[in-house]
This record gives structure tokens, C-alpha cells and sequence, in this order.
């Protein structure tokens, strides 16, 4: 006999965003709201890359694999990217209060 699902009223809600969700600091500022937005105790978020840079790391594992020197400099464009989103929010004063 089968037995009856347990129903409780804490269940964590996840959320993913990433890739096309994450392009630009409009995207993150989305996200953001959508977060804050939500009441819930027991929200879970997870954050993949941005729009283009999962690819981009294939490419530069492809590189450093054969010893190519563009590696370091197009590693240091991808941080240059996330660097300018997050200027780009801390200027809008448009981070999610920390956690505690």
C-alpha cells in the first residue's frame, strides 16, 4: 500500500537564472525585483552565467589547453564584463540587501 505524500508548508521555492537573464544590469535588476518581490522564507536562488559566458569558457579552456596566449586576455574581458555589471547595479544602488 502506497503511502500518503507528506504535505508541509515550508517547501523551498528555487529559482535559476542565467544565460539571457543575466545579459546586462537591466537583466540583473530584473532578477532582482522578481526576488524581492517574492515573501517567501525559504526561497533558494541560483546564478549561472550571463548571456554568451559559458561559451566564452569553452573557448578559453580550448586556449590555454594549447598553450595560447590569448587565453589571458580574453579571460581578463570576461571579468571586465561582470566588473561593469556590477559597477553598473552598486551605481544604481540597485543590489538586493545581503543576506545575514
Amino acid at each position: 500500500m502506497a503511502s500518503d505524500p507528506v504535505v508541509t508548508s515550508n517547501l523551498w521555492k528555487i529559482h535559476k537564472f542565467g544565460g539571457s537573464s543575466l545579459k546586462d544590469a537591466g537583466c540583473f535588476q530584473a532578477v532582482a525585483d522578481i526576488i524581492a518581490a517574492r515573501p517567501d522564507d525559504t526561497l533558494g536562488v541560483v546564478v549561472s552565467a550571463m548571456a554568451g559566458v559559458t561559451a566564452d569558457l569553452l573557448r578559453l579552456s580550448t586556449l590555454a589547453a594549447r598553450d595560447d596566449n590569448r587565453f589571458t586576455g580574453e579571460l581578463q574581458q570576461v571579468a571586465a564584463r561582470y566588473t561593469r555589471v556590477a559597477r553598473q547595479l552598486i551605481e544604481r544602488r540597485a543590489l538586493v540587501t545581503p543576506l545575514d
